[in-house]
């Protein structure tokens, strides 16, 4: 348990644990500042108020104003309600709550309630997360580490058990075990995982190393956890252990996070759900970028796209395969110098015409399209090198063709679109595997249900 002292106050961090994920809380503030841009200016707004979460979702917040009314807070009042310049209303929140802890929170758009009779405001709002610094103590263990605090659980399997047995003086009366926690290694960071008891929280914390630190850690762990789970995991609380302080941060996260997207995965194959982690974390690596992966990105449209109909995620699918494809397969994608030669001629030829100027357009714009790499071609060379298989390329194929002449609706035909839904998502996970350069075991729908095959590509 760690334990920051704050103007002569004691405050555990497993204090603050509790009282802000996993459940809905309550921040009461003595005080409560606004600012505006220009943070060195006078608050706008300047009261007691209290900050508001729910168990999950964006934070609110509602200040009592006790600064007098003036041209230049009417003015500012004006704009907010006309709500047409968001940019130049944009604010920032200081608020000292009585646990002597000040939170900052930004940026935000307040929203203000006047009342005329007592000529008072009201100011509220909401936040997409809190921060603070805090110092800490002598002897605390936790540096150079970033923890993340995810509300309830990851709903992913850990290999560590704990064991309980409980007595009745010394006869043993009942026996219970469950898995609560998992060790892994990456490089020189060491990860662990920890689920609390009452499965309120999940702690994920992973020590530092040069390049493998805080801010890119806590989107590179997030993003792998996504990908094994396939759902939108985000933390509630972010703590960053550095030397001799920690950043501690309450964001904004996802109120509902379930997908209808199949894992990589079933339950049962532990070792290669974090092995694929592994990987995938290595990827997140090596972009050395803050902002998430291109590839993550993608894999989240999938997700939400997961939720709607069914035709609408296979035009989702077959739309991110075909980008996955071509990004797999750079070098074969570009046109050889000849090639691109003979279009070029053909090109200016067509230019030089002198008919109908709309034929001529749209023809130039179909003579463009044979520089695009013929897709159907690049997908064969990932079937001779074991990616992806001869049926998954045909089930592809055929909802291509669909969507290109609009018979995707036809709904009479909705069992056939979930088979294709089925090989086009087990498509998907080994393009995916193959780009993050992960073998092994690989998901595979054979019409009756999915297995797991041996998965060596070339």
């Amino acid at each position: 348990m760690k334990a920051f002292d704050l103007r002569g106050i004691m405050i555990f961090l497993h204090t603050l644990i509790e009282k802000y994920v996993g459940k809905p809380f309550e921040i009461d503030c003595f005080d409560m500042e606004i600012h505006g841009k220009d943070n060195h200016q006078p608050p706008l707004f300047k009261g007691p108020g209290v900050i508001k979460g729910k168990a999950a979702g964006a934070l609110s917040f509602k200040l009592h104003n006790q600064l007098p009314m003036t041209t230049e807070l009417f003015q500012y009042i004006k704009k907010v309600k006309e709500g047409s310049d968001q940019q130049s209303v944009a604010a920032t929140l200081t608020a000292k709550d009585y646990d002597g802890i000040t939170w900052h929170g930004g940026w935000l758009i307040p929203d203000v309630d006047q009342f005329m009779a007592s000529q008072k405001l009201v100011v509220y709002g909401e936040l997409e997360g809190l921060s603070t610094r805090v110092a800490k103590l002598e002897g605390d263990s936790k540096k150079h580490q970033t923890e993340l605090i995810f509300a309830g659980t990851l709903n992913i399997p850990f290999s560590g058990c704990v064991h309980e047995k409980r007595f009745h003086g010394e006869e043993v009366i009942s026996t219970s075990s469950w898995h609560d926690h998992h060790k892994l290694k990456y490089r020189e960071s060491e990860i662990f995982f920890q689920e609390s008891q009452d499965r309120t929280q999940t702690s994920v914390s992973a020590s530092h190393f040069e390049g493998f630190a805080s801010p890119y850690v806590d989107g590179w762990l997030s993003e792998s956890l996504s990908f094994v789970s396939a759902s939108f995991v985000a933390p509630r609380m972010t703590i960053r252990h550095l030397a001799d302080d920690a950043l501690v941060f309450i964001r904004n996260t996802p109120e509902d996070s379930s997908s209808r997207m199949p894992r990589p995965f079933s339950r049962e194959h532990i070792d290669c759900i974090w092995e694929l982690f592994l990987h995938y974390l290595a990827k997140c690596h090596e972009t050395q970028s803050f902002e998430p992966m291109p590839l993550s990105c993608g894999f989240s449209e999938q997700l939400i796209a997961s939720t709607a109909t069914v035709q609408g995620f296979l035009i989702s699918l077959a739309t991110f395969i075909e980008n996955c494809v071509k990004d797999i397969c750079q070098d074969s994608c570009k046109p050889s110098e000849e090639y691109a030669g003979h279009v070029k001629a053909c090109m200016e030829h067509v230019k030089k015409w002198d008919g109908n100027e709309e034929v001529r357009a749209r023809a130039e714009g179909l003579i463009a399209m044979l520089n695009n790499p013929h897709i159907k071609k690049l997908m064969d060379e990932l079937i001779d090198k074991g990616v992806i298989t001869k049926e998954q390329k045909d089930a592809w194929n055929k909802v291509r063709h669909r969507l290109a002449h609009g018979s995707l609706l036809d709904f009479s035909r909705i069992e056939e679109f979930w088979d294709y839904r089925n090989r086009l998502i087990s498509m998907m996970y080994r393009l995916i595997f193959r780009k993050i350069g992960f073998s092994g075991k690989a998901p595979d729908y054979d019409g009756a249900g999915i297995s797991y095959v041996d998965f060596a590509w070339k």
